[in-house]
């Protein structure tokens, strides 16, 4: 579901290698939490979001699990999410 990003910090500061962040809008999950924000480099076109935070917990190899769920609701709710590009 949708979440803050102030939410999702505590367990970004804990398990990620790059720690919390303030920018963006955050998804939380049973799989983990992921941050997205407007993008940071100048070639991304405008309108696009940026995957800044991804972090899993539980079983391993949860990504693919917590990537289509994600997505799937996040088009649903937000209607934002029409093409996805893995850079």
């Amino acid at each position: 579901m949708l979440a803050s990003v102030r939410s999702v910090n505590p367990m970004l500061a804990e398990k990620h290698y790059l720690g919390p962040t303030v920018a963006g809008f955050a998804w939380r999950d049973e799989f983990g939490a992921a941050v997205f924000a407007e993008p940071r480099a100048r070639h991304i076109p405008a309108g696009w979001i940026e995957l800044v935070r991804w972090c899993l917990r539980g079983r391993l190899y949860l990504s693919k699990s917590e990537w289509s769920e994600m997505i799937c609701k996040m088009r649903s709710r937000r209607g934002f999410c029409k093409a996805l590009t893995i850079c």
